[in-house]
């Protein structure tokens, strides 16, 4: 029995040796095998391999700034400062793309192989995407019959965090993307300043969370917005309309009612709000803003509105409503238009001459009412005071 116990004992140390001399010569080589494509391969060799498979895929043309060398740290790959990406056509001009301090790590046999699948992952320090700024961006990639996919992405941009998926196909040709991300805690005036231009007279700034759900299909921009289809909610918390001062429209419409001076408008033109919130409908390349609140201290502001993406142009009405009523019940109706950068803000005249008919006629009623009672007794009195309630 004691023999029997100590011929296992010896066999499974002779096992564990057999095993672990096995890790050991595998360390060895790999060690060795990084060791010499470290210091026996260059990685610049694989340029023109990197920009043919980039060309083949997406139709777009790579170009890579400066030298590649190896990266080992947070994953091991191959490393370039600088990157660009453009359309053939374009060569020319500006790329829509623009991205530092870059780390491709793909596996390697993905990159030897014929069938058009790849893996691995992406990391770059800053990414600028047309007027867009990134930084801290990663994605796994994943490229199997002829679908791109990024998941997960994520990325920092304007003090905030977007994380999300994005999947591409038929990129070679006529590229459909797909995407669902979700933005949270940006600064969305800078956003927006990036977006639109920096000149624009009308911005809002505050602490912004939005979900995104987009399809689209193109190459260039102008191709990507007029195929953008989509849904979005966003919630701004703490924030400012810089450029429109709600309360003074609301004051103006209340002069005009009842035949007051007006008074002068604001020299700084800005409404601070607590909250606004709403939801949208992207069909092709148009926001279809279905509703939106806002909440400010002394109003609340709803209503809905278009906006026209690549002709940057917006077209909203606006119900503006006090919280603390002076003389009348009153809904401001307001109207906002033109070009986003630079609209038209106004209050809708035809309906504000609506309310003040309305109400010169409840007068007249009133005072037709009194003349009435007082002067024409029996059915005929009541007849006509009924008429006129």
């Amino acid at each position: 029995m004691k023999k029997t116990r100590k011929a296992k004992s010896t066999f499974a140390k002779q096992v564990a040796k057999v095993i672990l001399g096995v890790v050991l010569i595998v360390a060895v080589l790999i060690l060795l095998a990084v060791s010499y494509i470290v210091f026996f391969m260059d990685p610049n060799q694989l340029k023109p391999m990197m920009t043919a498979q980039v060309r083949q895929y997406t139709g777009y043309e790579l170009n890579i700034v400066g030298k590649l060398s190896w990266s080992f740290y947070p994953h091991w790959g191959i490393r370039a400062d600088q990157i660009t990406l453009r359309q053939p056509q374009q060569v020319n001009t500006a790329p829509f793309l623009h991205a530092e301090k870059v780390t491709i790590a793909l596996k390697p046999w993905s990159l030897l192989r014929k069938n058009k699948q790849l893996t691995g992952s992406i990391s770059m320090a800053h990414l600028h995407l047309w007027n867009l700024d990134t930084q801290d961006v990663y994605t796994d990639i994943r490229l199997r019959h002829g679908v791109l996919t990024f998941n997960p992405l994520r990325m920092n941009l304007y003090s905030g965090q977007l994380t999300g998926d994005a999947q591409g196909r038929n990129l070679s040709v006529n590229p459909q993307w797909d995407s669902h991300v979700k933005i949270s805690h940006v600064q969305i005036k800078p956003l927006l300043r990036d977006v639109r231009s920096k000149t624009a007279s009308l911005n809002i700034a505050g602490d912004a969370s939005i979900e995104l759900t987009l399809s689209t299909a193109g190459k260039s921009r102008e191709e990507l917005l007029q195929h953008l289809n989509g849904s979005s909610k966003f919630i701004l918390a703490q924030g400012v309309l810089e450029g429109i001062d709600l309360n003074y429209y609301s004051k103006t419409a209340e002069a005009l009612i009842h035949k007051e001076a007006l008074s002068a408008p604001p020299v700084n033109k800005q409404t601070p709000f607590g909250t606004l919130t709403g939801d949208a409908v992207i069909t092709q390349g148009v926001v279809h803003n279905n509703h939106f609140l806002l909440d400010a201290s002394g109003l609340t502001a709803s209503g809905e509105g278009n906006i026209q993406l690549l002709a940057q142009t917006l077209d909203y009405q606006v119900l503006i409503t006090p919280k603390k009523l002076n003389k009348v019940p009153l809904i401001v109706p307001l109207l906002v238009s033109g070009n986003w950068q630079d609209p038209s803000i106004s209050l809708d005249m035809l309906a504000i001459s609506n309310v003040i008919a309305d109400r010169e006629l409840g007068d007249v009623k009133k005072k037709l009412h009194d003349e009435v009672k007082e002067h024409v007794h029996g059915k005929v009195g009541e007849a006509l005071e009924k008429f006129l309630q």
